[in-house]
C-alpha cells in the first residue's frame, strides 16, 4: 500500500488558507471584545469577493467591509475608484491572498 502526499505547492497553499482562517477567527474574537468598549465597527477591506464572503461570515455585524474587486471582476484588469483607494488607507485590517 502506498501513501500519497500533497505536492509542496498545495501544502503551502493549504497552510496559508488555514493560517488566514485562524487569523480571521482571532480578529473576530478580539473585535467582539473591542466592540463592547467601542461603538464603531472595525473597518475591513478584502481584496476580492470570495475572500470578502469569508471575512463577512466571521466578522458579522462587528465589521464594516469594503470589497475592492467585486464579484465577476478581474483583479488583473480592475482599476480601483478613488473611494476604494481611500477605504484601503482608512482600513483597520486588510485581507488579501497572494503577493
Amino acid at each position: 500500500m502506498t501513501t500519497r502526499t500533497l505536492p509542496e505547492f498545495t501544502r503551502r497553499q493549504l497552510a496559508k488558507a488555514l493560517g488566514g482562517a485562524v487569523l480571521i477567527t482571532g480578529i473576530a474574537r478580539s473585535t467582539a471584545q473591542v466592540r463592547a468598549q467601542d461603538a464603531e465597527p472595525v473597518r475591513v477591506v478584502a481584496t476580492f469577493s470570495i475572500l470578502a464572503d469569508w471575512v463577512q461570515e466571521v466578522g458579522g455585524e462587528n465589521i464594516e467591509l469594503t470589497t475592492i474587486v467585486p464579484a465577476g471582476g478581474d483583479a488583473h484588469t480592475f482599476d480601483p475608484t478613488p473611494d476604494q483607494v481611500a477605504s484601503v488607507a482608512e482600513a483597520d485590517v486588510i485581507f488579501e491572498i497572494g503577493l
